[in-house]
């Protein structure tokens, strides 16, 4: 169903101009065409690079965070777009936000797989850990900083993970980068 489910993002979004509306047409796609109970949680996002702004659908992910180098902080921005494939019209539903972006800052944005998983003690990842790993490894690139998250969360949960676990990060490049 994933890869199904790219495909036709690709194709909607070669044909389709307004982001709310590539949002709609992938929830109808999901709801209308795959098995009955598939559904998408994740996040839609546009990048203008010329204004150093994103717009962004959260389609059900628990936290998108931001670092922001200016203020050396990590916060949680969100959306309030719902997951895809439930419901049958979603255009009230559906949210763009809009995200100024600064050269050094940082986006992420993680499963529930990920913050749910549990350790021996019963204790979860979560959200803490998360914006603690993004400050400290702040000066990494993406890819470097993903898989420092996952290899803490490896270490964590000392067992066979419960649920799949997707982390996406991007960072806003200073002009000598």
């Amino acid at each position: 169903s994933m890869v199904i489910l790219k495909s036709i993002i690709r194709t909607l979004l070669a044909e389709t101009g307004d982001f709310k509306e590539l949002v709609e047409k992938v929830n109808y796609f999901i709801k209308y065409n795959l098995p009955r109970g598939t559904f998408f949680a994740g996040v839609f996002a546009l990048f203008d690079f010329n204004e150093n702004v994103m717009y962004y659908v959260n389609c059900g992910l628990p936290v998108l965070y931001l670092y922001t180098e200016a203020y050396n902080n990590v916060i949680e921005i969100q959306g309030d777009g719902k997951v895809l494939g439930f419901a049958k019209k979603i255009g009230s539903l559906v949210k763009v936000k809009k995200i100024k972006l600064n050269p050094g800052d940082i986006v992420l944005a993680c499963t529930d797989g990920l913050l749910d998983s549990v350790s021996l003690r019963g204790e979860f990842y979560g959200k803490d850990r998360v914006q603690k790993l993004i400050l400290d490894n702040k000066t990494y690139d993406s890819s470097r900083m993903i898989q420092f998250i996952f290899d803490d969360m490896l270490q964590f949960v000392s067992k066979e993970l419960q649920d799949d676990v997707t982390i996406v990060s991007m960072r806003m490049l200073k002009s000598q980068e």
